[in-house]
């Protein structure tokens, strides 16, 4: 593997960690508001609501160079040079990713502003989950792919 292909791989696997902790931040945050108890005065949950929006920034920006760098074609040609017939099953999985920007971008609306949800906290509980699991059904397959074609990342 050349040098380029292995700062990619050093890039993504920073990139794919910084993403872990944001989603592991962002789920243990919507499981306290959920659970919190309303502040009767301000009916607002007990809890920073106001960080929703900013980690979900936070987390599309990763995302976004997260899979700039994955569809970069010199890193997809290194993964795939010796596994031609794979190619298509990098492109497949790069063609999700426009999904799954779209959904982070819809999570993001339905969090609205950092004092005002557009929608109920468990709605965005409940779309947040759904875009963690493809998320990491995304990565399987992912893993799935480059341990055929023989990388390490």
């Amino acid at each position: 593997m050349s040098d380029k292909s292995h700062r990619i791989d050093r890039e993504l696997a920073a990139l794919r960690s910084a993403l872990h902790e944001l989603l592991c931040k962002l789920g243990t945050l919507l499981e306290d508001i959920a659970e919190a108890d309303v502040d009767e005065f301000c009916y607002q949950p007990a809890v920073p609501i106001e960080d929703v929006p900013q980690i979900l920034h936070e987390l599309a920006c990763k995302l976004r160079d997260l899979f700039d760098l994955e569809e970069d074609e010199r890193h997809l040609s290194a993964l795939s040079q010796h596994r031609p017939e794979l190619r298509v099953r990098f492109e497949e999985l790069n063609a999700e990713h426009p999904q799954l920007l779209d959904q982070l971008e819809y999570l993001h609306e339905l969090a609205g502003t950092s004092t005002c949800p557009t929608s109920t906290w468990d709605d965005i509980d409940h779309h947040y989950r759904g875009l963690e699991r493809r998320l990491i059904d995304h990565r399987r397959n992912e893993e799935l792919i480059l341990a055929q074609a023989g990388s390490p990342i």
